[in-house]
């Protein structure tokens, strides 16, 4: 006997085909309307939670698509991505916000967010090792990332 509640009712098996609104190519375009909603926010927190939404989802990609079943030999096929910079990037800015200290970078373990005022302007910018440049442009080259990953390996 459950507890379910009367109206919670049981899918007949065969009968309903249930589909994740998150499947390809949504995981990707998903990326794009996280992109947009980081630039047509004025509100600093908000844009702030934009770009962590953003790279934590395209980091997490990664892992979507080593278990998608379209895809052979993922880990052969992910050494042609494996070197890009910017991906780098994006890993090393999550795991820092994960673990706060990262052990094993593949740029730097001082992968930061940090605003910079300029001329009244605010901008965000990704900092590590003395360098940065502005969040939005790294985002913009994951997207690109992503879609030429899609574009050759799907």
């Amino acid at each position: 006997m459950n507890d379910w509640p009367k109206e919670v009712s049981s899918i007949p098996a065969g009968k309903i085909q249930i589909r994740s609104t998150l499947l390809h190519p949504g995981k990707i375009h998903l990326l794009t309307q996280i992109l947009q909603a980081y630039k047509n926010t004025e509100n600093r927190t908000e844009r702030e939670i934009w770009i962590y939404a953003f790279f934590d989802h395209a980091y997490h990609l990664k892992d979507w698509f080593k278990n998608f079943p379209l895809i052979a030999n993922f880990d052969d096929r992910w050494k042609n991505y494996s070197g890009n910079l910017y991906f780098k990037l994006c890993r090393d800015f999550c795991n820092r916000n994960k673990h706060i200290k990262v052990t094993q970078p593949s740029i730097s373990s001082n992968v930061r967010l940090m605003r910079m005022i300029e001329n009244d302007i605010e901008q965000h910018y990704i900092t590590y090792d003395n360098k940065y440049m502005p969040a939005e442009f790294l985002m913009t080259e994951v997207l690109k990332f992503w879609k030429d990953f899609e574009r050759t390996e799907l």
